[in-house]
């Protein structure tokens, strides 16, 4: 028993960080993906809190970009 503690001491970490960094992975790999709508949902939410400047401002009627 104590020899299978050992063991998960040893490599339950090393699990973890690798479980870990798969969902970062995809998460990243869905987001290159997914570039037009993640950037059409920024636009949405700057909208949303009211930021009016920048790269990805929307037209407050038409929802459209300005410029």
């Amino acid at each position: 028993m104590n020899a299978l503690c050992k063991l998960g001491e040893t490599y339950a970490p090393l699990l973890g960080r690798i479980l870990i960094s798969f969902v970062f992975l995809q998460s990243g790999y869905d987001k290159v993906l997914n570039f037009v709508k993640n950037l059409t949902l920024m636009g949405a939410m700057l909208r949303v809190i009211g930021v009016g400047s920048g790269p990805l401002s929307l037209h407050r009627r038409t929802g459209r970009p300005e410029g």
